[in-house]
């Protein structure tokens, strides 16, 4: 009988976990990464460029193409939580740049 409890009570647990879901976002062509106020960017070789947010959310965080070639992630616009973590995955088979501040 208490294994049973035990197993009801792991269950119950796995399941109130949250879900979180990978946000991909569309962007352009670019070959350079600047990253303003924080979070973790991890930056993979790879054939075909994606931006995958892990953690955070396009809501918050404002990624975009500036200069022709950078893309620039600004971490946290006027609407982000006062704890707020950011982690995104960026893909790309050519990279010549990165800038961090913040």
């Amino acid at each position: 009988m208490k294994l049973a409890a035990y197993s009801l009570l792991a269950t119950g647990l796995f399941l109130a976990a949250p879900a979180f879901a990978a946000t991909t976002v569309s962007v352009g062509h670019f070959d350079a990464v600047s990253l303003s106020g924080g979070g973790h960017v991890t930056i993979r070789h790879g054939a075909t460029q994606s931006v995958t947010f892990i953690k955070g959310s396009p809501e918050f965080t404002t990624v975009k193409i500036k200069h022709g070639n950078d893309l620039d992630i600004d971490v946290c616009n006027d609407r982000c939580p006062e704890h707020y973590d950011l982690e995104i995955e960026i893909v790309t088979p050519d990279l010549k740049a990165a800038a961090i501040e913040g």
